[in-house]
């Protein structure tokens, strides 16, 4: 591996794609938001095209240069962190529409594109690109779809591999893969199908094209008060066969802390176990809403309560990041299990890490966040270290009732190591066999997953 030469040579080839720093300003590109990390970059690849990005990946199969991806560097998983050795190739500039196909009707949009972005120039046109989540405005569509993404409208929409139509990729030599945008095509393995949730590490997503769907129709939005979480769960039964949108649900500690966070009422006469934004098509669902076991229904009468009762439950990653060193688990149940794992995580955490316990997430499709602050007189290093106590309880537990260690946020650097608890050893032996056949020298997102 020669760095030197590699970037030589790119000088030759791209130099007003290559941005030197002989400051901290290129740090925030080697990093996600797992940690602030103490590598500022020497350089930084900002290519426009998929033509360029061919260019750098076969510069750096050539020299055998590994490669780090950035994009909006919103992931959890230690994704975006860059190692010493590594080149960043920035997806910032690739940020642009390329065509809108009113037939399908469908966006072609390259990979630096936001999530916001390609949400506003869906409903400019009378559409709905609806994958969503806090962090939209920042997210890139080619990291949303790297990692698979979900969201808070799993459960009426799906994920983003739903409305992925066509892909262009350029693979671990540096050729350019191109996955026409047809809905029907039969013609033996879908590759595309493989790019979508392998964090960059098979080939570098340039360009998508997006179905849309129609704009939704009106919606109410209420939060529901639960005693337990059963209570919850029986709730979630009653629902799931009407028209629901989201059904989002977070517990007392998180209620307290947005509220405090954001200066915000209480929704309710008392802080409830458990609370649920439940976003739905009205109709025949308020009648079923009446026989849910909620201790107390609140309905949003206007558009700013619309929103204020979506910060509830949006702003609880950003208020935990402020109040002090946390530590996040993205993980999956089956729902029917989900009371079960609750309280098994609670219980681990009280028996392995010091901290305050926030639970969150999407449980309509078994998604829960757990989260753990630590403690103010508590030394960071050291509630790092006990982390890892909590995260292999916790994954024995979920290995045991069939769950999954990451949900939506990927595997990335942070929890390859727990990979097979998740995943059986032929799965992850044929994982690496197909690696080796889109990235032979291995140098696209080298140590993720693996």
């Amino acid at each position: 591996m020669s760095s030197s030469g590699f970037i030589k040579r790119l000088q030759g080839l791209m130099p007003e794609r290559i941005r030197f720093s002989e400051a901290d300003e290129l740090e925030p590109y080697s990093r996600d938001r797992t940690a602030k990390q103490n590598l500022s970059p020497a350089f930084v690849l900002f290519p426009e095209t998929t033509e360029e990005v061919a260019t750098i990946v076969r510069t750096a199969f050539e020299f055998r240069q590994p490669l780090t991806v950035s994009g909006g560097r919103t992931g959890y998983a230690g994704g975006a962190i860059a190692a010493p050795d590594e080149a960043i190739v920035s997806f910032e500039r690739m940020n642009r529409l390329l065509s809108y196909d009113p037939y399908l009707p469908a966006l072609h949009v390259q990979a630096g594109m936001t999530t916001r972005a390609v949400q506003q120039e869906a409903a400019s046109r009378g559409h709905f690109f609806p994958v969503d989540f806090a962090s939209a405005s920042a997210s890139h569509i080619g990291g949303n779809l790297a990692t698979h993404a979900g969201g808070i409208r799993v459960l009426k929409y799906g994920t983003i591999r739903r409305y992925a139509i066509g892909l262009t990729a350029v693979d671990g030599r540096g050729e350019i893969l191109r996955f026409p945008d047809l809905l029907k095509n039969n013609t033996g393995y879908d590759l595309k199908e493989l790019l979508i949730g392998s964090e960059g590490t098979l080939a570098l997503i340039t360009e998508a094209t997006l179905q849309l769907v129609p704009e939704p129709p009106g919606t109410d939005l209420v939060l529901m008060a639960f005693h337990d979480f059963p209570s919850l769960l029986e709730a979630l039964s009653i629902l799931r066969p009407l028209d629901l949108h989201a059904f989002e649900i977070f517990d007392d500690a998180c209620l307290r802390l947005i509220c405090e966070h954001r200066d915000l009422p209480c929704p309710f006469a008392e802080i409830p176990a458990f609370t649920a934004l439940v976003e739905y098509v009205p109709g025949t669902t308020d009648e079923v809403l009446m026989t849910v076991p909620a201790q107390d229904i609140r309905l949003a009468s206007d558009e700013a309560q619309r929103r204020r009762f979506w910060i509830y439950r949006e702003g609880i990653s950003e208020a935990l990041s402020l109040s002090g060193p946390v530590h996040k688990n993205d993980i999956s149940v089956p729902i029917a299990r989900a009371a079960e794992a609750v309280d098994a995580l609670r219980q681990i955490q009280s028996d392995s890490l010091p901290g305050t316990l926030f639970i969150f997430g999407h449980l309509a499709d078994g998604n829960l966040h757990i989260n753990v602050v630590a403690p103010t007189d508590m030394d960071e290093t050291a509630f790092r270290t006990q982390a890892a106590d909590f995260d292999l309880r916790s994954y024995t537990f979920l290995s045991s009732v069939g769950g999954s260690i990451s949900a939506e946020h990927g595997i990335g650097r942070l929890k390859k190591k727990y990979l097979s608890y998740s995943r059986s050893e032929r799965e992850i032996k044929l994982m690496r066999s197909i690696k080796m056949a889109f990235d032979p020298e291995n140098i696209l997102n080298r140590g993720r997953i693996f």
